[in-house]
């Protein structure tokens, strides 16, 4: 597993803060203010050194002398088939000051978790605090955290596009350096830190408010025209097409496990004409080809009467999606509909 130290590159972005309040254990990586020694017995010897001109030399390439000045040192690591290499900076006594990490394979950050596991303990925890800055233009997010020796700061780069940053932007690597208290405040001070979500929790967030709904009177039942879709990926797909994210309230996987999408008393964006009064079930799969696995109409039916009792819901306002909207054949030619009409009739 790569962990990092932390500090500060400039690249162009938007910029996530996270303000932790919280220690960093020697566990998650080398540390700032280690010796080459220790980082070397941390990641092995170098493979490669940076000037003060900025160019990359080589190991066995590199002749230190008065024009030439050594000032970071690059080591590789490697995650099953991809590698990191982490740029060291040192101070005159051979003390690490920055790191900066940059992977050859970009991860989510939904998928931090699998790869930074001491990490994002830290920065999914609930005391820490989420800030947004447009300092430059491309997107970018980081965290205060408090060590022994004092605030560092880490600084994620994530991959620009056309979507808000959200749990499914991408990230390409991440710095690490000592920061103080007064350069946070500073921030503050200035404005350029603004409160956003922590989009390393687990959990949905949304690019826009979200508006509840007052009335609601109908269910409208949806498959994902897609098999194995997870709520992250249903959420994904959603904000990518510029919207809020995932359009359903509900979502039954393979399995017949049920899943939260959509907060369920807000209006969804499922079903054109009816969103404003009705709830969303999206089943998982393509039923254009086959029909839903026996325990996903199982939940299906057991979740939609849940939602008629709760909501005082007539069986004929239980709708497939074309019903309610034109061009479509939602859920599907496949989906037994007349299967589910009687099985609410009867089990109700």
């Amino acid at each position: 597993m790569i962990n990092g130290l932390i500090g500060r590159l400039v690249v162009s972005g938007i910029m996530l803060v996270l303000l932790l309040i919280a220690s960093f254990p020697s566990s998650v990586s080398a540390a700032l203010g280690d010796s080459k020694q220790q980082i070397e017995a941390y990641y092995g010897s170098e493979y490669f050194i940076q000037d003060q001109d900025k160019r990359i030399w080589q190991k066995q390439e590199w002749q230190p002398d008065a024009h030439h000045k050594a000032v970071a040192y690059g080591y590789l690591s490697h995650i099953g088939d991809w590698q990191a290499t982490h740029w060291i900076t040192y101070n005159d006594r051979k003390q690490a000051v920055k790191e900066t990490v940059l992977l050859s394979k970009d991860i989510r950050i939904r998928d931090f978790q699998q790869y930074f596991n001491g990490i994002y303990d830290l920065v999914s925890a609930d005391t820490s605090r989420v800030f947004t800055t447009s300092l430059f233009s491309g997107s970018q997010l980081g965290a205060i955290v408090r060590t022994e020796s004092g605030l560092n700061s880490i600084i994620f780069f994530t991959r620009p596009d056309h979507t808000k940053i959200n749990m499914h932007s991408k990230i390409s690597g991440f710095e690490v350096t000592a920061i103080t208290m007064q350069m946070v405040k500073q921030h503050f001070i200035d404005q350029t830190w603004q409160v956003a979500d922590n989009y390393f929790q687990n959990k949905l967030f949304f690019s826009e408010k979200l508006m509840p709904r007052a009335t609601t009177d109908m269910i409208v039942i949806h498959h994902t025209a897609k098999d194995n879709m997870s709520v992250e990926d249903i959420h994904e797909l959603h904000l990518n097409k510029g919207w809020a994210g995932i359009a359903y309230h509900k979502v039954i996987l393979p399995d017949g496990s049920i899943k939260d999408g959509r907060p369920k008393n807000m209006i969804g964006a499922h079903a054109l004409g009816a969103n404003p009064r009705s709830i969303g079930i999206v089943v998982d799969g393509d039923f254009d080809n086959k029909p839903p696995t026996a325990v996903q109409m199982d939940s299906l039916v057991r979740l939609t009467r849940e939602l008629m009792m709760k909501y005082h819901i007539p069986l004929v306002n239980v709708v497939p999606h074309r019903d309610v909207t034109e061009g479509t054949s939602c859920p599907g030619n496949q989906f037994p509909w007349d299967e589910l009409m009687y099985r609410l009739a009867i089990e109700g």
